[in-house]
């Protein structure tokens, strides 16, 4: 269970306006070993109002003494891998907060005048909030995804709005299957996701071998669609990366995948590992040869095309499918609004085809 008596963990990101900068930078922080500073969103940096932001930050944690990161990975990933405990709180005024609850920690999206409030005080009340359990069981069937199970439960969404989802069973899940759930479950307006073992009675049970493949139209995460729905899209752009599509076991797919195998001629594969521990696994297990010699583009680790403000831009009318979680409107350059967000069995065929495709 999660303890009110814990100090909450505050994750700062360079996702900050400028005001919202200025206004951090006289707020002394209680406790500075409970503060992350990381710089993840726009690592290097596009523009050179975005370095003078991160300028603002990076004194900030210098003149204060909090944890900081430049360049090592999402913000997220590095507070699971460093600092987070099970049962642990970390706020965070992104929307992917509940991302950290694939580590059993509550992760909770807040304003930024509550953010600054606790980083001074060091004190947080955590609300009460009623739970919503969803048992997953068996195993699921082999062309289906965490992402299809992710949409399965947003298609339910009326049920559990402002309540706290604990996501339960799942015993064949993977590491990568919990950071897809937690992370796309956000966005359901649900109080928070997490991964726990529970012995309350389940409010909805989900046979995994019964999932059925299912695709999100771009625009937001309302219009969900049978994946025969995307049939023979022509892409131009594919991303393996962010929080849901960065880590070592999705790195090690694409690996897998790509080995010997050549990307289509034409579209632009990116691949981006989640945090500096996993681009080093990489090179330990050799991931990093396959994926090059593939024609794909190996890209430091970061937020990177997910986040897509400074790194991996499209134009209109192109059509790109990521691993990552954001597909909302004029996203990724220009009007762009052809993000398809995809399982990276999908999203690999894209890159060696160049079409997205059910079949």
């Amino acid at each position: 269970m999660i303890q009110n008596s814990k100090i909450p963990y505050c994750l700062i990101t360079d996702i900050l306006s400028d005001e919202q900068a200025d206004r951090l930078a006289d707020v002394a922080p209680k406790y500075p070993d409970h503060v992350i500073v990381a710089m993840d969103h726009n690592t290097p940096c596009g523009t050179v109002a975005v370095a003078e932001k991160q300028k603002k930050l990076i004194e900030y944690a210098r003149r204060f003494g909090t944890v900081f990161y430049y360049g090592q990975g999402i913000g997220y990933h590095l507070a699971m891998e460093d600092h987070l405990k099970e049962g642990d709180i970390l706020l965070s005024i992104g929307v992917h907060a509940p991302t950290v609850g694939a580590a059993g920690a509550l992760g909770l999206t807040v304003p930024f005048d509550k953010l600054v409030e606790v980083i001074g005080t060091g004190g947080f009340e955590l609300p009460e909030t009623e739970e919503y359990v969803i048992r997953l069981d068996g195993k699921l069937f082999y062309h289906t995804a965490a992402k299809d199970i992710a949409l399965t439960i947003l298609e339910n969404r009326s049920e559990y709005e402002g309540k706290l989802i604990v996501l339960t069973g799942g015993e064949e899940l993977d590491r990568a299957d919990w950071l897809t759930l937690c992370n796309m479950l956000a966005h359901s307006g649900a109080f928070s996701v997490i991964r726990r073992d529970t012995s309350a009675e389940p409010d909805m049970v989900i046979d995994l071998f019964k999932i059925e493949r299912k695709a999100l139209l771009p625009g937001g995460y309302d219009k969900i669609v049978p994946m025969t729905a995307l049939d023979g899209l022509r892409v131009s752009q594919v991303f393996f990366g962010g929080c849901t599509g960065g880590s070592i076991e999705t790195m090690r797919q694409v690996a897998e995948a790509l080995d010997g195998k050549q990307v289509s001629r034409y579209v632009r594969v990116l691949v981006a590992p989640a945090t500096s521990k996993v681009y080093e696994q990489m090179l330990d297990e050799g991931l990093v040869d396959p994926i090059m010699r593939s024609g794909a583009l190996l890209m430091n680790q970061s937020c990177s095309a997910c986040w897509a403000q400074s790194q991996g831009l499209c134009d209109d009318n192109e059509i790109f499918v990521t691993t990552g979680s954001i597909n909302c409107a004029n996203w990724v350059g220009r009007n762009n609004n052809g993000v398809y967000i995809s399982s990276p069995e999908l999203a690999l065929k894209a890159a060696l085809t160049g079409v997205l495709y059910e079949n």
